[in-house]
């Protein structure tokens, strides 16, 4: 399990106050504002906490369950991050592909098939492959397992 190591504590608090004081976000919802502060969070760890574990780790990292960890990164990705940023999470997925760092890769000679278990990865990824390739993933029964044909 990656543990959080923080740089920049300053910037961090900079610019959580910065969007409390100028955009009204204490007037948000709780989950809302739990999922900003786990987007900040995340931003100044070094390892990327957030990214860089499974939701299992990341459950017992936050005392929280999976599910929610999942929601909060669905929201986090449609809430809090530039275009930058969202595109990052399919360029980091490629990198771990590169470094074969993705759980149960396999390759059947026509398709590839992996446990994705980040829902805003999986959508990253039937986005990109419906507009690039004209296809989408296969779900099968379990949604965390996908199939990508070649």
């Amino acid at each position: 399990m990656t543990r959080p190591s923080f740089f920049n504590q300053d910037a961090l608090v900079g610019e959580l106050w910065n969007e409390i004081s100028t955009t009204g976000f204490s007037n948000r919802c709780k989950t809302d504002f739990y999922d900003y502060v786990l987007y900040l969070l995340n931003k100044y760890d070094r390892n990327h906490f957030l990214d860089a574990n499974d939701n299992t780790d990341n459950e017992r990292l936050l005392k929280t369950k999976a599910s929610r960890i999942n929601s909060a990164k669905k929201n986090i990705s449609v809430q809090f991050m530039d275009g930058k940023e969202y595109e990052s999470i399919f360029a980091r997925f490629i990198e771990r592909i590169g470094k074969g760092d993705i759980p149960k890769l396999d390759d059947t000679g026509d398709s590839y098939t992996m446990v994705l278990e980040d829902a805003t990865l999986r959508d990253t990824l039937a986005t990109k492959l419906k507009r690039v390739a004209h296809t989408t993933l296969d779900y099968k029964l379990n949604k965390e397992l996908v199939t990508v044909k070649h």
